[in-house]
Formats: C-alpha cells, structure tokens, sequence
C-alpha cells in the first residue's frame, strides 16, 4: 500500500506576498533593462527604418512630412529620451524598495508608505513628460524642413491620462497608509 501523502497546507498570506515580491522584483529588472535597451537600439538603427517609426509621430496628411535623422539630430534627442528612461527608472526603483519591503514582511511601515509616495510622483511626472518630450522629439525631426513642413505636435493619450489618475491613487493611497499608522500609534498609546 502507497504511503499517504498529506496535502501540503496552503501558504499563509505573507508567505503568497514574499512570494509574489520575488516574482514583481523579477519583473521589474527584466523592465529597467528593456526601458534602457529598447531607446538605445531604437535611436541607432538605420535612418530608413527610424523614419518609418517617426512619421507615426506625426499627424497623417495628404504629402508626407520629411523627417531628417542626421547624427547630429540624434544627439539632440537622446537628453530628451533620456528624461523619460530616468524616470521610468526612478519609479522602478521606488517599485523595486516596495517589493523588498513586502518580501521582509514590511507592509506597513514607513519605507512602503514613502516608496508608494514617490512612485506617485514619478507616475504623475510621466504622464506630464511624455507628452512634451514627443513633442520636442517631433519638433526636432522636422527642424530643418523648408518653412511650412516644420510641425508642432501635442498630443494627449488614455494611457498619459490613466498614469496621472493612478499616480494619483497611489498618492492618496501614500497619504492613508500614514494617517492609518499615525492612527494605530495613537490608539496604541491609550492603552
């Protein structure tokens, strides 16, 4: 007769959350790679190819605006990219020290509550930059076009507004996780 094997007890809560701060921590190095990886190899490919990505910047009419990518087109926008890297960084980063956090077992305390409150920020910043910076971008692909083919493009999308409303809920989120600690400490206090 085959041994009996008792089922295995499900993970308790914290054990589910340091698991799952692995797997996000993971997640979130595979992400600061791409979000460095993906600009450089962009910006060096061929002009051909680039100009085909660039004229989706741009709005559609009748004749095709010219774009020119020179080197020198090219160095002028990478401090521009760069910003946008830098602080999809910085919110990984804050993302990075939130999950380490809860894998200690830390949910709480006031590294979660300051992690949340600069990933906030950087999300709030996001959804402001990336508008502007693909303008600048445009603007500079089209800079040595004759008069009348230069183009000015601002450009709003879902996904701007969805980091601003979560950059958002995370502040406030930020905010309670606070008060509430602030709160338990009080009550702590009477007893």
């Amino acid at each position: 007769m085959p041994p009996s094997t008792s089922p295995l007890p499900p993970p308790t809560p914290t054990e589910r959350l340091r698991r799952m701060s692995r797997w996000m921590r993971g997640l979130i190095a595979a992400g600061a790679l791409i979000l460095v990886a993906v600009p450089a190899v962009f910006w060096s490919a061929e002009p051909a190819v680039l100009q085909k990505a660039a004229a989706e910047l741009l709005p559609h009419s009748a004749a095709p605006i010219p774009i020119t990518i020179t080197p020198e087109v090219r160095l002028r926008i990478l401090p521009v990219v760069a910003i946008n890297v830098a602080v999809g960084l910085y919110a990984l980063l804050q993302l990075w020290h939130l999950f380490g956090a809860y894998g200690r077992g830390v949910v709480f305390g006031p590294q979660a509550s300051s992690c949340l409150r600069r990933l906030a920020w950087a999300l709030m910043a996001t959804a402001l930059l990336r508008p502007l910076t693909q303008t600048v971008v445009v603007v500079m692909l089209t800079w040595h076009n004759p008069p009348g083919q230069r183009q000015l493009v601002i450009g709003l999308s879902w996904e701007d507004y969805l980091c601003l409303v979560f950059g958002g809920l995370l502040l406030a989120m930020s905010w309670a996780m606070v008060e509430a600690r602030r709160l338990e400490q009080e009550n702590a206090a009477f007893v």
